[in-house]
């Protein structure tokens, strides 16, 4: 591997004070894809104040990094960077500052263009195929450990549409049950049953079929004592936001 000795500024973070990192190899691993086991130590140490987690899906690929912005940076502050806080017009994954990684519902949103396994892997859940052979996906948070989540749901909605996912207010319990019903009738799959209580993740991502698209994957937390086993069939009566 190529050995790149140029020192690579991070920025300053609003503390006065410039973050340089010597990374020894090339960049190819500087752009939050797979990070071997010693970059990720690099990204914790230069950039962990704004790490909420990793995220992974089994059999894709593992230990991606998932930023939250902290002050003085606005709340959806990784939309326009990458995970080594580098201008990026498509973003990093990333949860926005106002929503506790604690929630109950947790939405992670993802860059604007599928540029790697993980990324293009939210688009692929169109396929059944791929999506019985992936239904876990594990985020393990900075700050309440590891968890593991079933699939329950995949459906592509646009931003002006009722499915829009809000990015800041939880489902709280009034509305859940409407709220998961509505969501169910727009899901490709009948997958993993949910019931209020339940956890669940919420991934997001652009996709081009459409104006203004973009796919959504729902994944339960994982109760305790049950299996991974996930029983994944086709929703024949799905409707289409289109």
């Amino acid at each position: 591997m190529k050995q790149n000795t140029q020192p690579f500024v991070l920025g300053s973070f609003g503390t006065g004070m410039t973050i340089t990192c010597f990374t020894g190899y090339e960049s190819k691993f500087l752009d939050c894809k797979e990070l071997p086991a010693y970059f990720k130590k690099q990204l914790v140490h230069q950039m962990g104040t704004y790490i909420a987690g990793w995220l992974s899906i089994a059999g894709i690929s593992s230990d991606h990094p998932v930023m939250q912005s902290r002050s003085p940076f606005s709340p959806t502050h990784f939309e326009k960077y990458d995970c080594w806080n580098r201008p990026d017009l498509a973003g990093c994954i990333h949860i926005d500052s106002r929503v506790m990684t604690s929630a109950a519902y947790l939405p992670i949103l993802f860059p604007r263009y599928p540029y790697d396994n993980i990324t293009n892997a939210l688009v692929k859940y169109q396929s059944l195929d791929f999506a019985r052979q992936h239904p876990i996906i594990n985020f393990e948070s900075i700050k309440g450990g590891e968890s593991r989540y079933k699939l329950a749901a995949v459906f592509t909605e646009a931003q002006s549409d009722p499915l829009h996912v809000n990015v800041v207010e939880p489902l709280v319990e009034e509305t859940f049950t409407a709220q998961w019903q509505m969501l169910s009738e727009y899901s490709w799959y009948r997958a993993a049953d949910v019931q209020y209580g339940d956890r669940l993740i919420v991934l997001c991502t652009c996709s081009y079929s459409h104006k203004n698209e973009r796919t959504v994957v729902v994944a339960r937390q994982m109760r305790a004592g049950e299996s991974e086993t996930v029983s994944i069939a086709k929703n024949p009566e799905a409707k289409s936001p289109w």
